[in-house]
């Protein structure tokens, strides 16, 4: 009977040891003795064993319900997790127990990668100078110190509020801005201003981070400040522009009006004058031939008439 139990654990798929109550080993499995490097052959009791593979500020805690860091053989590490179970006793009357491991080596790689990424996550985060949020299931996890200073936030408030009260926090402009990022509605928002002076332009992209506890929001915020200046003194500089073509343009439209203007004008200047002097022959033989007839028409006027408005109206073209 004893045999057959013993050949059940030797085989069993996770490191089992068995042992005495006085801790006289009497077998470890292959899997302990392929994991650890230590088989039946290598210590004779508990506490050899642990003074091999155990730290020594270890080796005085109960290896039951613990999980400690063991050395190989070969110089590795593992973690194990060790729980006792008391079997019955040998047919000797000796008393059986197992110990019994679970090799929780990668569990604890994982969540020392998982947390060694985080702090460097964190660490670059602090410096970097894009303002970083990030939210899950409603709730703000994260909020960089770039991303407070850029919305004004005091130090260290926004982790652990839910998205809404977060949001009540921030400026009447950025709230509005930002809740259809939050809310997924849109991934991206701005420039919006932020209420400070001087007044501060801000940009928010959201993006979707698929990650194990669920997925993520990461609002990234971009300080727009100077590029919205420049567009906004662009844009003036373009509208002075179109407004000194248009000037230019109307300049050259009333030089060319006048050019238009001044040529007839000065034509009819010229000859003026020469009708004036064809007026100061012809006059006085029309007054002959009309003197007994003041009243013939000249021009659509009576001759009485016309003798005297004709040099007016002759005076009044050239001095135009």
């Amino acid at each position: 009977r004893d045999e057959l139990f013993l050949g059940c654990v030797d085989k069993a798929p996770y490191p089992v040891m068995i042992h005495d109550a006085d801790g006289r080993i009497e077998l470890i499995n292959r899997v302990w003795a392929e994991l650890t490097g230590f088989g039946p052959g290598d210590v004779a009791t508990v506490d050899e064993w642990k003074a091999k593979v155990v730290p020594a500020s270890r080796r005085e805690v109960p290896l039951d319900g613990s999980e400690c860091e063991i050395r190989t053989r070969w110089g590795t590490f593992l973690n194990w997790s060790f729980s006792y179970l008391p079997y019955g006793r040998f047919a000797d009357g000796r008393a059986v127990t197992m110990l019994c491991a679970v090799d929780t080596t990668a569990r604890r790689r994982a969540e020392r990668a998982r947390q060694d990424n985080a702090d460097r996550f964190s660490a670059l985060a602090e410096v970097s100078p894009i303002g970083i949020v990030i939210a899950r299931e409603g709730t703000v996890l994260y909020c960089n110190g770039a991303a407070e200073r850029l919305l004004g936030l005091p130090p260290r408030l926004s982790s652990g509020l839910l998205s809404a009260e977060w949001l009540q926090t921030l400026s009447e402009g950025a709230a509005a801005a930002l809740v259809p990022v939050f809310g997924s509605g849109a991934r991206r928002a701005g420039p919006f201003p932020v209420d400070a002076e001087p007044i501060r332009w801000v940009e928010a992209v959201a993006k979707t981070v698929e990650a194990a506890a669920g997925d993520m929001e990461v609002i990234t915020l971009l300080d727009a400040t100077d590029r919205v200046l420049a567009e906004e003194r662009e844009r003036a500089r373009r509208e002075t522009l179109i407004q000194t073509e248009k000037l230019a343009s109307l300049g050259i439209l009333v030089a060319g009006v006048a050019h238009e203007i001044n040529n007839p004008n000065y034509t009819i200047s010229i000859n003026a004058d020469i009708i004036a002097d064809a007026w100061r022959s012809v006059s006085p033989i029309v007054e002959r031939e009309l003197s007994g007839t003041p009243n013939d028409l000249v021009g659509g006027m009576e001759w009485g008439e016309a003798r005297t408005q004709i040099p007016l109206l002759l005076s009044g073209i050239a001095a135009a």
